[in-house]
């Protein structure tokens, strides 16, 4: 038996009970974890109380969870700085599963160390278990301490999907669990930082590339979101919880990743941990709204970063813009490089931050990181203004900001004909699966 406060239940009290929970993110209660005593209860209904001993932290109630049946458990070795970690999946699907168990426990061994480092903020619960649940349609899910995935996920073509799903839910432990959005409107805060360190980690750490390229899938999902029908702002108004269902789409997860991901790269890595460890020391154990991250942005940046132009651009507009290179040669020197932007479909322009490819006469590759993108139709980049002429450029090599990476016909012809025969010595492998 399986019980979270995110799910519907067919037994009206626990109906009544999750509905409250679900629609309360900002209620902090009180929540009960490691059992001390348990008492039989007298007739005529022979229960048992279990008593727990009471947490130290306010939890959100939505991150309630109880899973009860027959379940192997297996411990993980302590280490320092490391909470205790266990695995819980039925005894069935032991076997088929264990050759697998030891690498659960290293990627979250690793995964817990690098948001450590990371966000340089420890981990906050008291144990880090994760549960393989049979029947369990919503795949994954981060209640604090006690992680719910879908037994499903240990199939062997599933584990590349598993290795992200674990490294997801864990940095819900910081982003949701220690610091919660006070409503639904500002999810993103949650999801959005989730899907990006879920996939960072992945690129990151060595250890999960044996199990996939996480750049196969983030483009896949980014291509989607490029024609995605049901296209919305990160940041809606959510009046009713009845909207929650078609809240979780692949705006508040793929997209909102992404913009997490551009936010970094503009900032600078070492900047954008800085404003993080400052966001998470202010409002542990509370509720934020985005001006919560927008103030520790201005408080680490200053003014140099147009923060409510940023914000209004990305997360209260929905829409994804197209930016194209194009230069002009004269004595085969760069006379004028323009990089031309399409306005979305409600004629907003949007500020990006991009990495620059250039493919040159002697084949091989430049790069010019942190090119500055404003929200016009055209950008001059007067730096490159006499410099060599390359063969070919593209726009966005390192997938750095959300939008449509067009080529110029040269550019295109000169690269499609360079990829159908080598792959480009030196090329990094986001720009290489972007290019591709």
């Amino acid at each position: 038996f399986f019980f979270s406060s995110r799910r519907r239940h067919t037994r009206s009290s626990l109906v009544s009970w999750a509905r409250r929970c679900v629609q309360e993110t900002a209620f902090k209660e009180l929540m009960k974890e490691n059992e001390i005593d348990s008492v039989i209860l007298p007739e005529p209904q022979p229960l048992i109380m279990r008593v727990f001993r009471k947490t130290q932290s306010l939890l959100p109630t939505y991150l309630f969870c109880m899973v009860i049946g027959n379940y192997t458990k297996i411990e993980f070795p302590i280490e320092k700085d490391l909470p205790p970690m266990r695995v819980f999946l039925r005894p069935d699907i032991l076997k088929a599963a264990e050759d697998f168990i030891p690498d659960i426990f290293k990627l979250t061994k690793e995964g817990i160390n690098f948001f450590q480092t990371f966000l340089r903020t420890p981990y906050s619960f008291s144990k880090y278990d994760q549960c393989f649940i049979p029947e369990f349609k919503e795949i994954a899910m981060e209640n604090a301490g006690c992680v719910t995935l879908s037994e499903d996920l240990l199939d062997y073509d599933s584990r590349y999907q598993l290795t992200y799903l674990m490294m997801h839910e864990l940095a819900h432990h910081w982003f949701g669990n220690l610091v919660t959005p006070k409503w639904w409107d500002h999810i993103w805060l949650n999801e959005g930082f989730a899907t990006f360190f879920g996939r960072f980690c992945q690129y990151k750490i060595q250890s999960f590339h044996k199990f996939g390229d996480p750049m196969e899938t983030v483009l896949f999902k980014k291509r989607q979101l490029y024609t995605f029908s049901g296209d919305h702002p990160i940041i809606v108004d959510v009046d009713d919880t009845k909207k929650l269902e078609s809240l979780f789409d692949l705006v508040e997860y793929e997209k909102a990743g992404a913009i997490v991901r551009q936010l970094m790269y503009t900032l600078g890595e070492d900047v954008f941990q800085d404003i993080l460890a400052m966001y998470l020391d202010a409002n542990k154990w509370g509720n934020v709204v985005t001006a919560d991250l927008m103030n520790c942005i201005a408080k680490r940046v200053g003014p140099k970063f147009d923060i409510l132009n940023w914000e209004n651009q990305w997360l209260r507009n929905a829409g994804v813009n197209k930016i194209t290179a194009h230069f002009e040669v004269k004595d085969q020197k760069i006379a004028r490089y323009i990089i031309a932007q399409d306005p979305d479909s409600k004629g907003i322009y949007r500020m990006h931050s991009v990495c620059l490819l250039f493919y040159k006469k002697d084949n091989t590759l430049e790069l010019m990181e942190n090119v500055q993108i404003k929200a016009q139709p055209e950008t001059e980049i007067i730096e490159l203004k006499d410099k060599e002429a390359p063969l070919a450029t593209f726009v966005n090599a390192k997938d750095c900001t959300f939008a449509i990476a067009g080529l110029d016909s040269d550019s295109g012809k000169v690269l499609v004909k360079v990829l159908e025969n080598e792959k480009l010595e030196g090329l990094d492998p986001v720009s290489y699966t972007h290019l591709r």
